[in-house]
């Protein structure tokens, strides 16, 4: 039986690291070459000459294979080896063309959550201790939460916004003359200030995003849709009470 010395392994890898080391039928490591390939961290497994070039052809089969599938369209299962530009990611490597309905939605609460920044900017630089910017924070995390919730297809828990449930919102929205002594839905005025403008262009917002995630997910389809949509619904009349209670002073008391 002929043994593998470590000098002989060093010139048969010619300084290459391997995963495995495939040792011959008929032939036995040395007590230094085993050492070498343990500090090399390549794995050492006993097979016959003729079964060594036959796994070795089918893993780099297998690894050409996967390489040649590395993006997969979502809509048709069409295989792509580079992305399209005109293709993006909708989830893990799978590729929809970038005006999908999804894209599009998730565009829009890109911009949404830009805008909601934007205000806050503006009223920090006024009054950096405004509880109204606490307020947005929470609208701002809700938003942040659905759009998380699209992107991995899972269902929105209901969640409180301003410490309010699901009942408290649409009542204070429907009836805020029982609770601001404010007119329903008053129209905007750019006298009326810009932060009550700021808040009604995020709320026209969030129905946009609405709108255009009822467009984009399929609500008998995926079971997560509903909740989106729904929180969307919600997050609207959030912010017609934040808008009463900037007419009502709220936020100065």
């Amino acid at each position: 039986m002929r043994v593998i010395t470590e000098i002989s392994l060093r010139d048969e890898l010619k300084g290459k690291v391997p995963e495995v080391y495939y040792v011959p039928a008929q032939k036995i490591l040395s007590p230094a070459a085993k050492e070498y390939l343990s500090q090399k961290k390549i794995k050492v497994v006993y097979k016959d000459k003729e079964e060594v070039p036959r796994i070795e052809e089918q893993n780099k089969a297998v690894q050409k294979e996967m390489s040649r599938k590395t993006y997969e369209d979502y809509e048709t299962g069409a295989v792509y080896n580079e992305k399209p530009e005109a293709m993006t990611q909708i989830a893990d490597n799978k590729l929809v063309t970038k005006n999908h309905p999804r894209i599009v939605f998730r565009g829009k609460m890109d911009s949404l959550q830009a805008l909601i920044i934007v205000t806050q900017a503006e009223i920090y630089s006024k009054d950096s201790l405004s509880p109204i910017l606490n307020d947005l924070d929470e609208v701002l995390s809700v938003s942040r939460s659905i759009l998380r919730a699209e992107v991995l297809e899972e269902q929105l828990p209901d969640v409180r916004v301003l410490g309010l449930t699901a009942n408290e919102i649409r009542d204070r929205s429907h009836y805020p003359e029982n609770f601001f002594q404010i007119k329903q839905m008053t129209l905007p005025h750019y006298k009326m200030g810009l932060i009550y403008t700021r808040l009604n262009q995020i709320r026209t917002m969030i129905r946009e995003a609405e709108l255009l995630a009822i467009w984009a997910i399929d609500m008998k389809r995926d079971s997560w849709g509903p909740s989106i949509v729904l929180t969307l619904n919600r997050l609207s009349s959030v912010m017609h009470i934040m808008m009463c209670m900037v007419l009502a002073n709220h936020y100065n008391k």
